[in-house]
């Protein structure tokens, strides 16, 4: 029997393919393993956990040789990668401020910069114009000045320098965002021209629009200087428009698809550098939106991202039925398998589907990478440190990225840049307010919950009843993954390649 702490509890979730097939996750080693209930009746033994009758019985029905077999087995991947269990006492490592320092510009991807915090739509979901959300600041008329934006943009090449010495061919991310951010083009225009003077080569530019400001001077600006550009646009006419409004109710879907057929005829370079960023929410018609997608891939931008509106700290859902939820589920179901059967036969989905379905796969993919690179300052959760990515604030404040709310900024470009002591106390905030049962979680590195997930006011909350949902979820994406793989080898070949090429172009 193998020797284990009293500490130690299971760290393993079993699930099942659509062919029936079994397998087991293994969260310590990162590994998937095909399963049943042998092994499990033998795993058990073998850690010294108590057996129920019917496990001691099956165990006593096996041959003496499958049994040592299947330990052997078990045995090598504890010594090699320490499988199978955790130890549910260990205890958070307090981060000294400069291993904080080091760690984050060893590790840092992107700079965002919320040129504006104003915006010519009020999209009914918006954290900012929708009024739904609680803790996040409403739009605003202030807009950052070229001195607060060169500012950050030396201070950053400057704090990056390790990571550009290690690497000279490395390309720092430079993300442009709002707001709307066009609505502040004079200021884009002198950001692009300051980095391709005095930074020739070192950013890869992306800005985030609503799509309505593409006008012919703006793609020509955008255009020069090689930007890369997501284009939020939500699905045919009748549901785009049905959140996505201007100040007076009126729709923006005309005039986004007008913009996007000039740029396309004028501008083919830039084309090739566009994506669509999606939302839906509960009552959202998946499948319309999903055949809007496909039925237009040559005159509408791949999808590169998929999202529901957030539902946390909002009343955005409160008019939601249980009758929506169960339709909206039933559809993504649907989704879901018709997403499958395309890869399975062979075939590439279009972006759409394959932002709605298939971007969890990617974790799937490289789900070792992610064991040898966690840090030993976030252990659990899918949450980087602050300041992996980096928003700075139109006044010049720093926040953990451009999806927070802002009320626990890290730092001021004017105060010295990043406050590693600020970081060290929200490290040890997320400790004492989110790990909770964690070290007994089954999916630790595949949990998506982050900073933006569970943010208070100056503060952080566990989000309710997240846990449970996250575990389901991830057993579906592990039985997708291994359904596909199943079937076709080969299939999630490309996907996975076009998604990190996507990770790269916008995500730096």
């Amino acid at each position: 029997m193998l020797s284990l702490s009293a500490m130690m509890t299971p760290a393993y979730l079993r699930f099942t393919s659509d062919l029936g097939n079994e397998y087991l996750y293994d969260d310590c080693s990162s590994a998937i393993l095909p399963w049943g209930d042998d092994y499990d009746a033998i795993l058990k033994q073998a850690l010294g956990f108590p057996l129920t009758q019917s496990e001691g019985k099956l165990i006593s029905s096996l041959p003496s040789g499958l049994i040592e077999s299947k330990r052997s087995h078990i045995e090598a991947q504890r010594k090699r990668f320490c499988a199978f269990v955790r130890d549910s006492g260990s205890s958070f490592v307090s981060p000294p401020p400069e291993d904080l320092e080091r760690l984050i510009w060893a590790n840092n991807s992107v700079l965002v910069m919320n040129v504006t915090e104003s915006c010519n739509l009020r999209c009914k979901y918006c954290v900012y114009a929708s009024g739904t959300y609680s803790y996040h600041r409403g739009l605003t008329e202030r807009r950052m000045t070229p001195d607060v934006a060169k500012e950050a943009i030396d201070w950053y090449v400057k704090s990056s320098a390790p990571q550009m010495t290690r690497n000279p061919a490395k390309r720092l991310g430079l993300s442009l965002y709002g707001g709307e951010p066009l609505l502040n083009v004079e200021l884009i225009k002198v950001v692009l021209e300051y980095c391709d003077d005095k930074y020739p080569g070192v950013f890869i530019a992306v800005l985030t629009t609503n799509g309505t400001l593409l006008t012919p001077d703006n793609a020509a600006l955008l255009s020069k200087h090689d930007v890369a550009v997501g284009v939020s646009l939500d699905g045919p006419e009748e549901e785009h428009d049905r959140l996505r409004v201007d100040e007076s109710g009126r729709g923006s879907f005309k005039k986004i698809i007008s913009n996007l057929a000039y740029i396309k005829a004028e501008y083919p370079e830039l084309w090739k550098k566009m994506r669509t960023i999606c939302v839906h929410d509960v009552k959202t018609n998946l499948r319309k939106v999903a055949s809007f997608f496909e039925d237009n891939r040559e005159s509408i931008p791949n999808a590169s991202f998929v999202n529901r509106v957030v539902p946390a700290n909002t009343t955005y859902y409160d008019a939601t039925s249980e009758d929506d939820y169960a339709a909206y589920r039933a559809q993504v179901d649907d989704l879901r398998q018709k997403c499958k059967s395309v890869l399975i036969s062979g075939e590439q989905p279009d972006g759409y589907l394959l932002g709605l379905v298939c971007s969890p796969f990617v974790a799937m993919y490289i789900r070792s990478r992610l064991m040898d690179h966690r840090n030993p300052y976030m252990t659990y959760t899918g949450a980087c440190i602050p300041g992996f990515r980096l928003a700075v604030e139109v006044d010049g404040a720093l926040n953990i990225c451009e999806r927070v709310n802002g009320t626990y900024t890290i730092g001021h470009i004017r105060e010295g840049g990043l406050n590693y002591e600020t970081i060290k106390r929200l490290l040890e905030q997320y400790r004492d307010q989110i790990y909770g049962n964690c070290s007994g979680c089954l999916i630790t590195r595949l949990c998506t919950l982050c900073f933006a997930g569970c943010e208070g006011n100056g503060c952080l909350k566990r989000p309710e009843a997240f846990c449970e949902s996250e575990v389901a979820s991830a057993r579906n994406r592990l039985s997708d993954y291994v359904s596909i793989l199943e079937q076709n080898k080969s299939a999630l070949e490309l996907t996975l390649a076009v998604g990190s090429e996507l990770n790269r172009i916008f995500q730096a």
